[in-house]
């Protein structure tokens, strides 16, 4: 749920933007004699509309994302350190493009596999991702809401590189908010 409200804010952003960019074309069109003063009133009316209708419809979304986002992680420093250490090598995660199809890539920590997650092609995301190998190695490092929220990326139809944008803005944001809780 939170993965589609941040989705559609996202879209109407962007939305926003063009119709921004495209008011500013009618301003400068008015401005420069092409288009007359009703045309102008016309379509910067019809516009203004849209984007105060699309701007509610942000607020409303941003609102309802703050409501749906947990609150910060209160996990114990301890708890946080086992979940950042390196792993041995029997522990690692090994990435494979399919059954049998090694890449040469592993991950012995939560942010060895934001690396490599940086640099494996698509393809094996996606095969890690559909047979759930890492919500488990995540889970079984100590961190299941991590975990979840990984795996949660598998429901939406995402273009390879927005996939690889999505896992690492979880993995990172996470790695980040662990660290300043240690750090303290």
């Amino acid at each position: 749920m939170i993965d589609k409200v941040r989705l559609n804010i996202e879209e109407l952003e962007k939305t926003i933007r063009l119709l921004e960019a495209h008011l500013a074309k009618v301003e400068v069109s008015y401005s420069v004699g092409e288009i007359s003063e009703e045309a102008y009133i016309e379509r910067s009316k019809t516009i203004t509309s849209g984007l105060n209708l699309l701007r509610n419809e942000l607020k409303k979304a941003r609102e309802l994302l703050e409501g749906l986002t947990p609150p910060p992680m209160k996990l114990p420093e301890e708890r946080i350190k086992m979940i950042l250490k390196e792993l041995p090598m029997e522990k690692a995660f090994y990435f494979y493009t399919d059954y049998g199809y090694y890449t040469g890539r592993y991950a012995r920590s939560l942010e060895e596999l934001t690396e490599a997650i940086q640099k494996t092609e698509a393809r094996s995301l996606r095969f890690h991702l559909a047979r759930g190998d890492f919500k488990i190695w995540i889970r079984d490092l100590g961190d299941p809401e991590l975990a979840l929220a990984v795996d949660g990326l598998k429901r939406f139809e995402l273009e390879d590189e927005e996939l690889r944008r999505r896992i690492l803005s979880c993995l990172r944001d996470r790695v980040e908010e662990m660290k300043r809780i240690i750090e303290r």
